[in-house]
């Protein structure tokens, strides 16, 4: 044991002891004095927090694994399904790093920040879906904190640095959205294919709907020359369930012609007996009736062929692309698509913007005044 004066005129007295894994720790206290009599009861003090570490780690033995699926029991309890898959799958790419009998306890930091180095820097999984390993990760870990299996949570204050763009991903970026003569020659496209996703298309790009939202969407969601969104469409569950949060739940003002796909769609679906003319029945569905599948939708936008790639969510962000160039205000726009955060919202109004400005200077230059 040592004693360290500290700058307040109080005493740290400090004791190094060896854990069950033979790792090098340390237990401090502070007291007012350093006298004969307060070494003694600092020395006890130390020791009995010494035995108290030990012996909890000695009493505990949960392994990470086993721990998760203590977890994965009440998380199914609370998070949707696809919540429930997303975090199942993240936490596949981590069992090559941690066994079946690796302990809680001898998992620490630095060996939470090697797993996620190497899935970043070597294995380029991308950024976003490290941070969906890592929230699971400690998930886990603040779960047994609150079982009192640990103390700490090793994944706390861990930062990767992000890897440098490159051009190729630069262009990426580019490419989240479609300009209007661009989204025409998609829906041309789609049309000559499929009438149903190229009229999903357009409504999507004219509503900013998420896809779950637009599968989920039913004909008592219909309000006139609006539209209720209040939930998602959830293919693990095959059910409606509740929107992404509480920013989802909205009201969506429809164009003519967003309405005018909605009363084509419902009229085609009781013509060919796909719904039964409920107010419960969905609008985007099969030819069973049951909503259309996002991996169908898609890898028919795959099919596609565009020169930019395609997914379900390039639309809504064409959606707020065509928003901007119409000069509607950010929060509008972001309570319009229900965000909540204005990061995706500001990525692609900032780029939108900065072109119309260019655009500006163009048209500038070409007025004549002499």
């Amino acid at each position: 044991m040592w004693v360290e004066t500290l700058p307040n005129g109080k005493f740290k007295y400090t004791e190094r002891y060896k854990d069950k894994f033979d790792r090098t720790k340390k237990v401090s206290i502070t007291l007012d004095k350093n006298t004969a009599r307060s070494n003694n009861e600092a020395q006890k003090i130390l020791f009995e927090k010494i035995n108290q570490k030990n012996s909890a780690s000695l009493s505990i033995g949960k392994t990470f694994w086993n721990t998760k699926d203590e977890w994965l029991t009440i998380a199914e309890l609370t998070l949707k399904p696809a919540s429930i898959r997303a975090k199942t799958n993240a936490l596949k790419n981590v069992q090559n790093y941690i066994s079946q009998d690796t302990l809680l306890e001898q998992i620490t930091r630095p060996t939470i920040h090697d797993i996620l180095s190497d899935l970043y820097y070597e294995k380029n999984l991308s950024y976003s879906y490290i941070g969906i390993i890592k929230s699971t990760i400690s998930n886990i870990f603040e779960y047994a904190i609150n079982k009192g299996y640990i103390n700490t949570n090793p994944t706390k204050n861990i930062l990767l640095p992000k890897k440098k763009i490159s051009l190729s991903e630069r262009e990426k970026r580019k490419n989240k959205y479609l300009e209007v003569d661009e989204l025409k020659e998609v829906i041309q496209l789609a049309n000559s294919k499929n009438e149903r996703w190229a009229n999903l298309i357009e409504f999507m790009s004219l509503t900013g709907l998420r896809q779950g939202e637009a599968m989920g969407l039913q004909t008592k969601n219909i309000k006139n020359d609006r539209i209720e969104i209040s939930g998602t469409y959830d293919r693990y569950a095959h059910e409606k369930v509740l929107p992404k949060n509480q920013y989802s739940e909205r009201i969506v003002s429809l164009s003519d012609r967003a309405s005018e796909i909605l009363v084509e769609i419902i009229s085609q679906n009781i013509q060919e007996k796909r719904t039964k003319n409920s107010p419960n029945d969905f609008i985007f569905v099969t030819r069973n009736g049951t909503p259309l599948y996002d991996a169908a939708f898609n890898r028919f936008l795959h099919g596609l062929n565009y020169k930019k790639p395609l997914s379900s969510h390039i639309f809504r962000h064409t959606h707020i692309a065509l928003l901007t160039e119409l000069g509607i205000p950010l929060k509008v726009i972001m309570d319009r698509v229900g965000h909540n955060e204005p990061k995706t919202t500001l990525s692609i109004y900032t780029h939108v913007t900065k072109k119309l400005n260019e655009n500006t200077v163009s048209k500038l230059n070409g007025i004549n005044l002499n």
